[in-house]
């Protein structure tokens, strides 16, 4: 994970508390986004963020690729995400639109 996840300054590795659907509390390994790094970009829109996500790549391939894996793999752990779930929607219907 770290390979992946470090490849910048853009995320930090952390250990957080988690609460676990028993009640036990335990500590975590997590990535977690700077931000204040130059690469942050939590302040576009969700259409903004699906344009970009339906046509960019990186060294391991479609970013699409792999936002839809992490959508289908939270959905199969029963981990809700709206916001996720619906930029994979949208980033869909443009690729499937021929708009990327």
């Amino acid at each position: 994970m770290r390979e992946r996840e470090l490849v910048s300054s853009a995320y930090r590795e952390e250990t957080v508390d988690v609460q676990l659907d028993d009640g036990r509390k335990v500590q975590a390994l997590a990535y977690v986004v700077d931000r204040a790094h130059w690469q942050y970009c939590g302040t576009l829109s969700h259409e903004d963020q699906a344009r970009i996500i339906a046509q960019a790549r990186g060294g391991k391939g479609p970013n699409r690729d792999y936002l839809w894996q992490t959508a289908q793999h939270l959905t199969q752990l029963g981990i809700a995400d709206p916001d996720l779930d619906h930029l994979s929607v949208r980033v869909r219907d443009i690729v499937d639109n021929g708009l990327a």
